[in-house]
Order: structure tokens, then sequence, then C-alpha cells
């Protein structure tokens, strides 16, 4: 999957928690298939930026699959 459409994915589990809502089961099954193709584009990106970028990205998938509630 394209880092775009995972940010895009992520970003709104995001605003969806920051403004109050529920990360549920549902959304963390989202939260962990973004994880996965997160995991598999990480490998192939050469470019430092987009590496920063994604590792980045992955790591504010892992503190939302920790989110509560």
């Amino acid at each position: 999957m394209e880092a775009t459409i995972l940010d895009a994915d992520l970003s709104g589990l995001v605003e969806t928690w920051l403004h109050g809502g529920r990360i549920g089961s549902a959304e963390r099954s989202v939260v962990r298939a973004c994880l996965q193709d997160l995991d598999r584009l990480l490998p192939g990106l050469t470019d430092p930026h987009e590496r920063r970028y994604v590792g980045r990205l992955r790591a504010l998938a892992e503190l939302l699959a920790e989110a509560g509630g």
C-alpha cells in the first residue's frame, strides 16, 4: 500500500481519538493492517527522507494501537 493512503487512514483514526472518539477493536484492526503495510514498505525505501517519514508514521501507528477508548 502507498504511504499516502496509510497516512490518510492513520490520520483519520488519530483525529477521531483526539476528539474523544473510541479506538475499539475494529479501529485497532485497521491500525494493525497499516503496521503490516508499513513494515513491508519500509525496507524498500532508499530515500532518507522517505524512510524517516514512514518510520515516524509507523511510530504513530504503534502509539495509536496502544491508545484507549
